[in-house]
């Protein structure tokens, strides 16, 4: 007599719920990993203030034009172009 008048329809009930528990917990922790990730500050390595630090010693006339794009280029990866195209001047 376990399932007298076919158990009431709670067995079906049980089985949605059983199914629906470790879903709704799986997308729960899904988005809290999402959400704890998005909030971290990004990381600083300190690359993008060396281009600054190095612009304000050239402003104050600590090094020359040719040490500031050599160290530019270092800087940002970018690798020097020749001198085409630049004025001849003090050279």
């Amino acid at each position: 007599m376990t399932h007298w008048n076919g158990g009431g329809g709670w067995s079906s009930a049980w089985m949605v719920i059983a199914m629906a528990v470790p879903l709704v917990l799986l997308v729960a922790s899904g988005l809290a990993v999402a959400l704890w990730a998005g909030k971290r500050p990004p990381r600083d390595d300190g690359g993008s203030e060396a281009p600054q630090i190095l612009r304000a010693r050239f402003a104050r006339g600590e090094v020359d034009e040719e040490e500031f794009r050599s160290r530019l280029a270092v800087l940002t990866g970018v690798a020097q172009t020749s001198d085409v195209g630049r004025p001849s001047g003090g050279r």
